[in-house]
């Protein structure tokens, strides 16, 4: 815990899904562990200005920034200081440092540098200073205005994510379905206010648009829309044109409703989620240009998580009401196997977490355990360990926590950094659990 305070940047989690690979995994995370996870109260709560928090958290450099969904002033992005000292009342309730009112915000953010990125439903991307706000905000509480803006030509409800300098973000809502990239330096802005131009575009196939989070790995950035799972270079070889567009070094055949979900990127294997199914992929590709799953791990059911991975195990949550642990590498600990066509192999789950509800959410791993939330209003915490012998279902949980607004339509998902566990809720809260 103290390295963390020391070297506070190190144990943040500063976009969807932790980092650009989108694992999900907070490696940094000591505080927090199985044997005291039982502990955790609220230790404060963010107040809005109404609306649900659709979007999840991000947490740097001592900052936490969270999104609702509503109309007016409900509609914002919001940064909160990550310590509660100054805030009143026991659990305490926390204003804001800073809010922007840019529309519908179902995009989570990303902090890269003194930049903070979100997108919106009023179809851009917002980049705003991360430093309190304190460049671009007026007023007493502070309202801010962007450092620039990219309008896009759809609702952007992808969470942007920034890797060696630039912004990658895809397109929500009807028409074509497209992969943006914007420089963080700013060299395709002009004017005042300033608007952004992407460096580069990519169709992503002939659906509509996806509400997929980018991944960036190994020197590629990976997206899900309803064609599949596309694959691009960062490098821009395949760039052509002016403006430039991209074609995709590989992708994979059709796979359901992939298009709400994030890849996540580990020792070379892309792991996706969409319908019923978990499939994993090789992340260099197959020298074609539609590439085979690797495996795939049945759900049982919807899967509206993304993945986490961490320490050769995959988790997701499902629409059966539990959470999922498979073997990253496919099949080798699963003790049977069946082959659904003749280059995917079928993987059973390791084991299965127990929950009252759908986890709609997606998981956040850290220090040994699974955390995630459920739609019935609650933040849960499995042991991220495989079972004595496996596999094993219903596993219990080690530590739950009732979220406000009823018992419906939670879907922020869960972002452990520092210490704490943050996440967004239907009555329009940001929640903090901590140790006492």
């Amino acid at each position: 815990m103290v390295l963390c305070l020391v070297m506070l940047s190190a144990c943040d989690w500063s976009m969807f899904r932790s980092g650009p690979a989108r694992t999900g995994y907070n490696s940094s995370e000591s505080a927090i562990a199985v044997g005291n996870v039982g502990s955790l109260v609220t230790t404060w709560t963010g107040t809005t200005d109404g609306g649900w928090i659709t979007s999840s958290p991000a947490v740097a450099n001592g900052v936490v920034y969270i999104g609702t969904d509503g109309g007016g002033a409900a509609a914002s992005l919001y940064a909160y200081s990550a310590d509660p000292a100054a805030c009143p009342g026991t659990p305490k309730a926390c204003a804001p440092s800073w809010k922007a009112v840019i529309g519908g915000v179902k995009s989570s953010p990303a902090v890269a540098g003194d930049v903070v990125y979100v997108g919106s439903d009023n179809q851009s991307l917002y980049a705003f200073d991360a430093k309190a706000g304190a460049a671009t905000c007026s007023g007493a509480p502070k309202v801010c205005t962007p450092l620039w803006t990219a309008v896009l030509s759809a609702s952007v409800r992808s969470s942007p994510v920034v890797a060696n300098g630039m912004v990658y973000v895809a397109s929500g809502g009807v028409g074509p379905a497209k992969l943006f990239a914007f420089p963080v330096d700013q060299s395709t802005c002009s004017g005042t206010p300033k608007t952004c131009l992407p460096a580069w575009t990519a169709s992503l196939g002939g659906g509509d648009g996806t509400n997929s989070s980018p991944a960036v790995a190994d020197g590629k950035v990976y997206v899900l829309a309803y064609d599949g799972l596309f694959a691009f270079p960062e490098n821009q070889s395949t760039c052509t044109g002016t403006p430039k567009t991209c074609t995709a070094l590989w992708k994979s055949g059709q796979l359901g409703l992939a298009h709400n979900t994030a890849p996540a990127w580990d020792s070379g294997t892309v792991y996706i989620t969409s319908s019923n199914d978990l499939y994993a992929f090789n992340g260099a590709g197959c020298g074609a240009s539609v590439c085979p799953a690797l495996w795939r791990g049945s759900a049982g059911a919807g899967i509206d998580s993304s993945p986490a991975v961490a320490n050769g195990r995959v988790y997701f949550g499902t629409n059966n009401n539990d959470l999922r642990a498979f073997d990253a590498a496919g099949c080798t600990l699963n003790p049977t196997t069946t082959t659904i066509v003749p280059t995917t192999r079928e993987c059973l789950p390791l084991w299965t977490g127990a929950a009252t509800s759908d986890v709609k959410a997606s998981p956040a791993v850290a220090n040994g355990l699974v955390f995630g939330s459920s739609l019935d209003g609650k933040v849960l915490a499995w042991a991220a360990a495989d079972c004595a012998s496996a596999p094993c279902a219903g596993r219990p949980v080690l530590w739950s926590a009732p979220l406000g607004g009823g018992t419906t339509n939670h879907f922020s998902s869960p972002a452990v950094a520092n210490g704490v566990v943050y996440i967004g809720s239907r009555d329009g809260k940001l929640y903090a659990f901590g140790l006492p």
